[in-house]
């Protein structure tokens, strides 16, 4: 996939997405996910496109959830920020959690929780 950028004219600018299978757009901004349920919180989930990620997680905790990003061909332990901005290295409590996009995530343990996800550029 490649990209270009257009301006707007107003200092803004828009990113258009293309195939390498041709020139015709495949999205534009704004590019968001809307909240979806994350039924398989191990399946990767890829948020190359988007800087932020919100997972909203509802029902009791019974086991912690442990973020993970893909590093290559690796999957490491990655860490979110609460609704106070101060980063947790897991999930133990029902609310909001902000991460950082622009990779692949997914969750290599947890349970209880019923998540839901939502992206932006």
């Amino acid at each position: 996939m490649g990209y270009y950028k257009t301006e707007n004219g107003d200092g803004t600018y828009t990113t258009h997405y293309f195939s390498e299978h041709g020139p015709e757009p495949i999205k534009s901004e704004p590019m968001l996910i809307a909240p979806e349920v994350w039924s398989t919180p191990s399946d990767p989930f890829n948020c190359i496109p988007y800087s932020d990620v919100e997972v909203q997680f509802e029902g009791n905790v019974t086991t912690a959830y442990q973020l993970q990003r893909k590093l290559g061909n690796t999957w490491v332990n990655w860490h979110m920020y609460d609704k106070l901005g101060a980063i947790v290295q897991t999930v133990t409590q029902p609310g909001i959690y902000t991460m950082d996009g622009n990779c692949y995530l997914r969750f290599s343990a947890g349970n209880g929780s019923t998540l839901t996800r939502r992206a932006a550029i």
